[in-house]
């Protein structure tokens, strides 16, 4: 046949799935396992120590359920405990503790800490015990189990406040409690005046300051780091040779270095919150007929809702608690895929996890908690399971990638559940314009020839 007779071939595209796919295997999967082996390794050898002594110290602050490889006094812990706790997701959960819901790197990371037993009812009907013991004297009382809600501890969400002079923040709140409840007394605000005008049933009503319960639990910590000292206990092996506390106003950061690596961890202490914020009801009746989000799955959110310290408020009240969705966001994002089809949904979300924590300057002021955002959003948005097929892994990757691109943009990226601006002061227009244009540049990059792009390129662990 004549060469000029020859019909031209177009040269096969790679197809942007197969890549990602590819990358996810090869890259991202074990890079998470690795991240997740190497926070538990910190989380079993130091963290879980101290908080168990810091329960010892103040059995207010006892977490019953530790979990995950919880080291003993030699400092060993159980292999089949800690290989339990390691899941691949953005974070990794037990029943009193969360890591990686706004900081997630191998080296630093956060910690949500829950302290179940700090409302416990330890009046006369709380005892399990309090019989004469054979000596004549009373037996030392028990706690009773952390699971019973104690009736004088109401929430009252700021924006549901119908006094005037209360200051209305999204996302906030007030703990009030009885007066009588001598056990908490050094953790209540001097501020008594009422916060509502609506009687809650609680008697000589006042309030837990977040600020003198993050400071308790600070010195609690910084005892229970010199007491494990004392006993030798940072140098069994693997050998501790550091551990600082710096105070922070939401919580305590920790530099630790162990066998010869440094990490930083912030530990938040949290209150569970047992009822349903009132600000919350409108979202909540705006999803009930979303086929994504469904009842299930508005429940994990109901059911993972706590109080933190956050120190904007100081200046506006000290009374205010922060409502912390960050572990309701996470148990969204680790349930995001149906297990009835083939869903690309969380794959998805982590290769641009990964993406984004290679390549941290391009695409700052973004972060974990920003990225889990815009992800919740577009799976409301795109419900329906088809849209997630893992053949469509590609068109799911670039969807949520020109998503960021937009509220980078706009300068505007929209909390799923309080409505508040994530993005509020990250940059000037013209800032926030120049890096949208450069992720797209990036995108095109990946899109055009994503077998040949430098951001999809294996790292080896």
């Amino acid at each position: 046949m004549d060469e000029k007779n020859k019909k031209k071939t177009r040269p096969t595209r790679t197809s942007l799935s197969a890549v990602l796919n590819h990358f996810a295997k090869c890259d991202v999967i074990p890079r998470q396992r690795y991240k997740e082996s190497i926070q538990l390794r910190v989380v079993n050898r130091v963290i879980e120590p101290i908080l168990r002594t810091v329960g010892d110290m103040d059995d207010r602050f006892r977490i019953s359920e530790l979990g995950g490889g919880l080291a003993d006094e030699n400092g060993t812990t159980s292999s089949k405990n800690a290989s339990n706790s390691v899941r691949l997701n953005t974070s990794y959960h037990t029943v009193n503790r969360t890591t990686g819901m706004n900081k997630n790197s191998v080296y630093e990371f956060d910690l949500l800490v829950v302290i179940p037993n700090l409302f416990v009812n330890f009046g006369r009907n709380a005892f399990s015990g309090g019989e004469n013991n054979a000596a004549g004297g009373r037996s030392k009382p028990t706690l009773k189990s952390s699971t019973q809600e104690d009736k004088s501890v109401t929430f009252i969400d700021s924006t549901c406040c119908n006094n005037p002079y209360t200051p209305v923040l999204n996302g906030f709140g007030y703990l009030a409690i009885n007066a009588d409840n001598i056990l908490v007394h050094d953790l209540v605000s001097c501020l008594n005046d009422s916060v509502d005008n609506i009687g809650r049933g609680i008697e000589r009503e006042t309030y837990l300051c977040p600020y003198k319960f993050v400071k308790t639990f600070s010195t609690l910590v910084s005892e229970a780091v010199e007491e494990l000292d004392k006993k030798c206990f940072w140098e069994k092996e693997p050998t501790v040779f550091e551990v600082k506390l710096c105070n922070q106003g939401s919580g305590i950061n920790l530099k630790i270095l162990l066998a010869g690596e440094t990490f930083t961890v912030d530990l938040l202490p949290a209150l569970l919150l047992h009822s349903w914020p009132e600000s919350m009801n409108s979202w909540y009746k705006q999803h009930l007929s979303n086929k994504w989000l469904s009842s299930q799955r508005i429940g994990m959110v109901k059911k993972d809702l706590y109080l933190i310290c956050d120190t904007t408020a100081k200046n506006v009240d000290e009374r205010l608690w922060k409502v912390c969705y960050e572990k309701s966001e996470c148990t969204l994002l680790e349930y995001a895929d149906s297990h009835q089809v083939d869903s690309c949904r969380y794959k998805a979300y982590s290769i641009l996890e990964t993406l984004i924590e290679d390549n941290a300057a391009d695409f700052a002021p973004w972060t974990p908690r920003l990225l889990r955002n815009i992800f919740i959003e577009q799976c409301i948005q795109y419900p329906h399971d088809e849209d997630w097929y893992g053949s469509k892994l590609g068109r799911a990757f670039v969807d949520l990638f020109q998503a960021i691109i937009s509220s980078i943009k706009s300068c505007e990226s929209t909390h799923v559940f309080t409505l508040n601006n994530l993005l509020k002061g990250a940059g000037t227009e013209s800032e926030m314009k120049q890096i949208s244009r450069h992720l797209k540049a990036i995108l095109q990059d990946i899109i055009k020839q994503p077998d040949k792009s430098a951001f999809l390129s294996i790292n080896d662990q």
